[in-house]
């Protein structure tokens, strides 16, 4: 009986999987970390296009399952772009960005002696390495799991 859908319940599952370990993160605090950590909020524009892309796959492989409607060449292409290009491109955007951030403006100013400069170079090192960190980690890891859901299309086809 669920033969027919069987690539529909494997993305299922996958994206119950993901919604429930953003739960857990929101439990755990790493939600208000992240944007506690990265000022730039590039880390939740790559989570919300990952989410995003990840509902569209969902639509893809509903219309592939139910109606035995193939996707269009384009589409898929699409989909690994933002496998191979945009979400690690995104994540490097992050590296680079969350660097700039530290050794950009925060040195301009310093005096060593006195301890509210040191603390707001400390500060500014904290939210790049927060960019850094946060954004290229969501970038890969939206990359791999948006991969993994793409080939699941080609399971289907």
């Amino acid at each position: 009986m669920f033969q027919k859908y069987q690539t529909l319940l494997r993305w299922w599952t996958l994206f119950c999987i993901q919604v429930i370990s953003i739960g857990i993160a929101a439990y755990f605090g790493l939600i208000f970390l992240i944007s506690a950590s990265d000022p730039t909020y590039l880390t939740f524009t790559i989570i919300t296009l990952h989410f995003l892309i990840t509902l569209y796959i969902g639509y893809v492989i509903y219309k592939i399952d139910t109606k035995n409607i193939q996707p269009n060449n384009n589409v898929i292409n699409w989909l690994y772009f933002w496998c191979d290009r945009a979400a690690p491109g995104l994540g490097i955007l992050g590296l680079v960005v969350g660097i700039i951030i530290i050794f950009g403006p925060a040195f301009q100013g310093l005096n060593v002696a006195d301890l509210q400069s040191v603390a707001a170079v400390i500060k500014a090192i904290g939210y790049g390495v927060g960019t850094k960190l946060f954004a290229t980690a969501s970038g890969v890891i939206s990359a791999l799991l948006i991969d993994f859901q793409v080939r699941l299309i080609g399971v289907s086809e």
